[in-house]
């Protein structure tokens, strides 16, 4: 499904991981959670008229946890309500062409910190090192003693 959606709405992806990263859990879990910030980020380009749009995914080991950070260039989330984006039923797509549920973000965390034991944090960050794109970033961590990171 991602595939589809990165070759439809032209999207460059950049993926880099540090070696001897290997991830046990659940994968349709996990894929969920990924897919719908996929979607999130698809929406975020064409709501905001991204012509030049991309995802960075990295998936690093430090000391004490395992991470995967989820970064686009789609904007970014407005600072009044990015507190607010795992709350059950709170969309930022009333009246628009992608109409969400406002589920999406709040089963995404309830699947990493409940199912998989880890945690799902978002700040708005700059995509480059110039700040000429901002976007968002979604920090998926895990730690290391009790996460299925090896």
């Amino acid at each position: 499904m991602i595939s589809i959606i990165i070759k439809n709405e032209q999207i460059n992806i950049n993926i880099e991981c540090d070696e001897n990263v290997e991830l046990i859990s659940y994968e349709n879990a996990l894929n969920q959670v990924i897919l719908n910030l996929f979607s999130n980020s698809k929406d975020a380009f064409v709501s905001n008229s991204v012509k030049n749009r991309k995802i960075d995914i990295t998936i690093l080991k430090t000391k004490l946890k395992n991470c995967i950070i989820f970064k686009d260039n789609g904007g970014g989330i407005d600072k009044s309500i990015i507190g607010r984006i795992f709350e059950p039923y709170f969309t930022t797509k009333h009246n628009k062409a992608a109409q969400g549920t406002g589920i999406g973000l709040y089963m995404s965390k309830q699947i990493i910190e409940n199912q998989l034991g880890g945690k799902i944090e978002v700040k708005n960050s700059y995509f480059d090192k110039k700040k000429s794109e901002r976007g968002c970033e979604f920090i998926i961590s895990f730690e290391r003693s009790d996460s299925g990171f090896e």
